[in-house]
């Protein structure tokens, strides 16, 4: 299943930059892997930060993610932290 929208980045709990996101998930990888697109600086910061997640414009809930290479400009692959949330199953 692919996911795309858009949504706000935290940094250590302070919301820093809206994003626009697009997350895949399937069978062996269900909690999925993605990519944000935002503001170059938020996502180098994200990628050295202890805590990052991510805020669904759609949903309540966020997503604690981890930026799994440094980012590539305004690009950054991340995947989720944790199960993933009830509703990508919906």
């Amino acid at each position: 299943m692919e996911i795309k929208g858009f949504g706000t980045l935290s940094v250590e709990g302070e919301i820093c930059t809206e994003v626009q996101f697009s997350l895949v998930t399937g069978e062996g990888f269900a909690a999925g892997r993605g990519e944000l697109h935002g503001d170059a600086a938020v996502l180098a910061a994200a990628y050295q930060a202890g805590s990052t997640a991510l805020h669904f414009v759609e949903w309540g809930d966020p997503l604690e993610v981890m930026l799994v290479a440094a980012p590539d400009g305004e690009v950054a692959d991340f995947v989720p932290i944790g199960e993933s949330p009830r509703y990508w199953d919906e």
